[in-house]
């Protein structure tokens, strides 16, 4: 008799850690569980005390280095303990997402789809629920989804954050991006609308804080602010390249160029097309209806723009098509190869010596520095090795 009452107050004790006051609603997606300890943790667990019931739970993770979850060795479940060993929540969870968790805010999941919100007492801050729960580190706010494409943000309270649900979200530093109805917008991320629910693509720069957006077609670049980048009025900007770079394709009164931050022109505003950049300084251009190779460091063409069309094969060569006419160019040993006879119409560099060539579905080789056919364009496959080539 003794022994059943021992028995009756210890279970009392374990099931009273946490208390659901929320119906569980079961969602489609599901959940991957995330509690492996990291090398850091596995180097200082052995200073953390005796857990509870020493023997029968084993320590998986910690959070915040002050929060510590625990696994059930015979059910395989998830609960929680402090630094000196006194349980916190007892194991009953499916998985616990450290990743996504912080000492007062824990995500935890009952099951694939059932996933919630507790504090280290185990009261629930957000219903289990939901099909995944993110978070960040320095964000005080969780994304919550319910299903694919069917997103909210509440804070660490669980009260919204933004108004309505949406098809994706993404946080950028200060600014979260969501889309709805096909359509882009900017929040901040206490709720302030930055920039309207209205744009077709919106991209964001890190390094310097800018806004790559296209509304109705038309690109631009917005500051942090949400304001143009650029004093002059442009029809057009978009970015050009990398960010790194800090160079903007630009249309005014129906021509481009490319300018800097600054604005000054690093090639001017003159051309039909801006096509490709290559080797920091060149640029393949359209000019009355005719393509070339701009030189920007030297401020002049690098090859006139007398061709029909120019696809670059690699840094220093490009092939060239004029009316007549099919020639390499290799720009640094100043050399022209002219492959007019082959009628190819598909071709890629395979390596520094040989163009691949493709006609009506069938492959062969051009030798880019003698202009000659090594392999004829009737093979269904070929390949490049270092000392042989295979064909099939």
């Amino acid at each position: 008799m003794k022994n059943l009452l021992i028995l009756s107050f210890i279970t009392c004790i374990l099931f009273s850690n946490i208390s659901f006051s929320q119906e569980v609603v079961e969602v489609e997606e599901t959940v991957i569980e995330s509690t492996e300890a990291d090398n850091n943790y596995s180097r200082s667990r052995r200073n953390v005390k005796n857990i509870y019931k020493k023997g029968e739970h084993f320590l998986t993770g910690n959070i915040d280095n002050e929060i510590y979850i625990i696994k059930n060795n015979s059910t395989k479940l998830y609960g929680l303990q402090d630094y000196e060993g006194n349980l916190l929540v007892r194991p009953m969870f499916k998985s616990i997402n450290k990743y996504s968790s912080s000492k007062n805010r824990i995500v935890a999941s009952l099951d694939y789809s059932k996933n919630g919100v507790i504090d280290r007492k185990g009261e629930i801050i957000i219903p289990f629920e939901f099909s995944s729960i993110t978070s960040q580190k320095d964000k005080q706010f969780f994304i919550l989804g319910r299903s694919y494409s069917n997103y909210e943000i509440v804070d660490y309270n669980g009260k919204p954050v933004l108004n309505g649900n949406f098809e994706r979200i993404t946080v950028y530093d200060d600014n979260i991006k969501v889309k709805r109805n096909d359509a882009y917008g900017i929040y901040k991320d206490n709720g302030e609308v930055l920039l309207p629910i209205v744009y077709d693509k919106i991209d964001y720069s890190s390094s310097n804080k800018h806004f790559s957006v296209t509304k109705n077609g038309v690109p631009s670049i917005l500051t942090n602010d949400g304001k143009n980048l650029f004093k002059n009025n442009y029809e057009e900007v978009e970015k050009f390249g990398s960010y790194r770079n800090y160079e903007y394709l630009i249309v005014k009164n129906n021509k481009k160029g490319v300018i800097d931050l600054d604005e000054h022109a690093i090639i001017p505003i003159k051309f039909d097309e801006v096509s490709t950049k290559s080797n920091y300084h060149l640029y393949t251009v359209k000019e009355n209806n005719l393509w070339g190779v701009y030189d920007s460091y030297f401020d002049k063409y690098l090859i006139k723009p007398v061709y029909k069309e120019i696809h670059q094969l690699s840094k220093i060569q490009y092939l060239l098509t004029s009316s007549d006419k099919k020639i390499i160019r290799n720009i640094k040993f100043k050399t022209n190869t002219d492959v007019s006879k082959y009628n190819f119409n598909d071709y890629y560099l395979s390596n520094a010596t040989y163009l691949k060539t493709k006609q009506d579905n069938k492959y062969g080789l051009i030798n880019i520095n003698t202009g000659k056919l090594i392999v004829p364009t009737k093979y269904d496959r070929v390949r490049v090795y270092n000392n042989f080539i295979s064909r099939l």
